[in-house]
């Protein structure tokens, strides 16, 4: 159900609240102790290539039914786009296939660019 506010689609809103997020903090923490997860770095190929996290892959959104089949439920996936918003869609269609341990990077890589933390790509677009 959708509920019209000053022209906001409100239940758009909605899935913002059962999605589990990772901070870039924590994140960065997992990467340091070498925690075996998927990096999924769900952004268009050319944005993944100008500035992505070092040891992610890039999966554009397209691309996901068919990695969904190569993933396995009980692995660890970490999704990333530009601002968080793009994970949400993706995470629940994930969760819909069985994947128990999905999370979203909280603010995506805006946050990520907002903590200093390292990344790799050639430079050339801004995140």
């Amino acid at each position: 159900m959708a509920l019209l506010l000053a022209g906001v689609v409100i239940w758009q809103v909605r899935p913002w609240i059962r999605v589990a997020w990772v901070s870039p903090e924590r994140l960065e923490s997992w990467l340091t102790a070498q925690e075996v997860m998927v990096l999924a770095d769900i952004r268009p190929s050319e944005e993944f290539r100008a500035a992505h996290i070092g040891t992610a892959i890039s999966v554009p959104r397209a691309r996901i039914p068919q990695m969904s089949r190569v993933w396995t439920p009980d692995q660890r996936i970490v999704l990333v786009c530009r601002s968080a918003y793009r994970e949400i869609h993706i995470y629940h269609q994930l969760r819909r296939r069985g994947f128990e341990h999905v999370y979203c990077l909280s603010g995506g890589m805006v946050a990520w660019a907002r903590f200093r933390l390292r990344t790799a790509g050639n430079g050339t677009h801004a995140v």
